[in-house]
């Protein structure tokens, strides 16, 4: 379905992600694919258990997409805004429905939303014209994360005086592990493509760097070799 979607010539899209009950390591590997490669235009990244699948690219941009996050877990709701911070700069988000946000969420949402402007790219195909949030109050830890998200162009719920963003540009072979799944697991990743992704580093923690990966939210990489971490000043 992913490759038939990827393939087709679709100008208007609207894909409603709603699941009421917890999503698997593998089901979120899974949507990654499909997020990368209808989202994004590209897939960015395979599976270490799934090593030979194809690299899917859409076959034109999405003019118009509407998406639906009513019912997902954070996990998806993440790596969904991922996917919409490297949508093609010809689409334009027309309605994202959300329904339960907390902190967390509006620093993934204002990421996905600005983080074009933040980084100085100059796209102004790439519009959201009706976003729609029900049933939320705003509370200072929610102004807190956005003030947060704005300033360092990351999703993060308050700065951290120890952690340095920057950049990573990731190469094709590249081993990757979404937040939470174990390096020595199958659950893992290998990029397929070389992309430059925003990143965060603890020099607490200096074999590894957190990188945002289109379609797939936050994962780390070991660092040296070909995965150099690049800081900004910004």
């Amino acid at each position: 379905m992913t490759a038939g979607l990827a393939w087709s010539a679709i100008s208007d899209l609207f894909v409603s992600l709603d699941c009421s009950t917890q999503f698997t390591t593998q089901a979120l590997l899974n949507a990654g694919v499909f997020l990368g490669s209808v989202i994004c235009g590209r897939t960015l990244c395979t599976s270490k258990i799934h090593g030979n699948q194809a690299r899917l690219t859409s076959r034109t941009a999405i003019k118009a997409l509407q998406l639906s996050c009513d019912k997902i877990p954070d996990d998806v709701f993440a790596a969904t805004c991922s996917a919409l911070s490297e949508t093609h700069r010809q689409t334009k988000l027309i309605l994202l429905t959300v329904r339960s946000i907390n902190p967390l969420r509006w620093a993934w949402l204002v990421y996905a939303l600005y983080y074009r402007a933040w980084n100085g790219v100059e796209d102004t195909d790439f519009a959201e014209s009706n976003l729609r949030i029900t049933n939320i109050k705003l509370t200072r830890a929610d102004v807190d994360s956005i003030e947060a998200a704005l300033e360092y162009g990351y999703p993060i719920e308050s700065p951290q005086r120890d952690l340095v963003y920057g950049f990573v540009d990731i190469h094709d072979g590249t081993p990757l592990w979404p937040r939470g799944c174990p390096e020595a697991g199958s659950n893992g990743l290998i990029a397929s493509s070389q992309v430059r992704c925003r990143a965060c580093y603890d020099p607490t923690n200096c074999d590894f760097v957190e990188i945002l990966v289109p379609g797939y939210g936050i994962c780390e990489a070991r660092t040296g070799g070909a995965t150099v971490f690049t800081p900004v000043s910004k």
